[in-house]
């Protein structure tokens, strides 16, 4: 086994924690309507599980989110729901 394979045995078997934060260059976050916000999250959202569950498809993976008036926790809970098959991510 190369170091390389070592090196990424070992990182697979550690908690990671990501977060989703985002910034307009023309608008505050509270002047941005709320369409644009939830497609900009869940963008980011889709991308980050995505490779989430790709690279760490054996372990545990815990997901946390802030609720708030603007995210769905049904439409979160789609997105991970249709990368089940984690074979199937690109």
């Amino acid at each position: 086994m190369s170091i390389r394979e070592k090196y990424i045995s070992i990182l697979r078997e550690l908690n990671i924690e990501a977060q989703i934060m985002f910034k307009s260059e023309d608008k505050s976050i509270d002047e941005m309507s709320k369409e644009v916000y939830q497609s900009n999250y869940y963008t980011l959202f889709n991308c980050l599980i995505k490779n989430v569950l790709r690279r760490y498809r054996n372990n545990t993976n815990i997901i946390t989110f802030e609720e708030n008036s603007k995210i769905s926790a049904t439409r979160l809970q789609q997105i991970v729901l249709e990368r089940k098959d984690f074979s199937q991510l690109p």
